[in-house]
Order: structure tokens, then C-alpha cells, then sequence
């Protein structure tokens, strides 16, 4: 019988990005596109500290629109919790 071969995917998981379409706004001038991108790297948290967006956020400006793109982490980041249980001995059972 032969073995099977495992083959890698050299595919990478791919981020999530969103686009916000700030062309209208910004053709009116109502608002400017830098003062928003700006705001949104001031105040995006990342591991819960607002403004250190590191590797895994990128925002850049393209004409009218912005994208925030967001690199997908570890599932084991998320929600780790940390069983720890205590042997308390009795003390009266002790001096019986």
C-alpha cells in the first residue's frame, strides 16, 4: 500500500477589510479624507490599546475611499482561560 502525501496550501487566510466611501463628503467638502484617517488610527484598539495598530492593521487612502484591512490572529489569542484548582487540606481531619 502506498502512504498518502500530505501537500501545504500555500494560501494565506485572508484578512478582513472594510472600505468606507468618503467621495461625496470629501467632492462637497465637508469633510476631509486626512482628518478621518487620522481619527481612525487614533482611535482603532488593537489588544485593547487604542492607536497601536502594529502589523495586523493597515489603513490607507485611496482617492475618496479609506480601507481598513485587518490581518486575521491566532484563534488561541481570543478567550483563553486558565483552569486552576487549589488542595486546601483540612485541618481537623489532620489532627484525628
Amino acid at each position: 500500500m502506498a502512504r498518502g502525501v500530505a501537500v501545504k496550501s500555500s494560501a494565506k487566510k485572508k484578512g478582513v477589510a472594510f472600505v468606507i466611501d468618503c467621495s461625496k463628503p470629501v467632492d462637497d467638502e465637508i469633510m476631509e479624507i486626512a482628518t478621518l484617517e487620522k481619527f481612525l488610527q487614533e482611535r482603532i484598539k488593537v489588544g485593547g490599546k487604542p492607536g497601536a495598530l502594529g502589523d495586523s492593521v493597515s489603513i490607507t487612502k485611496n482617492k475618496g475611499k479609506i480601507t481598513v484591512t485587518a490581518d486575521p490572529t491566532s484563534p488561541n489569542d481570543r478567550n483563553v482561560y486558565e483552569l486552576r484548582y487549589f488542595n486546601i487540606e483540612d485541618d481537623a481531619a489532620g489532627d484525628e
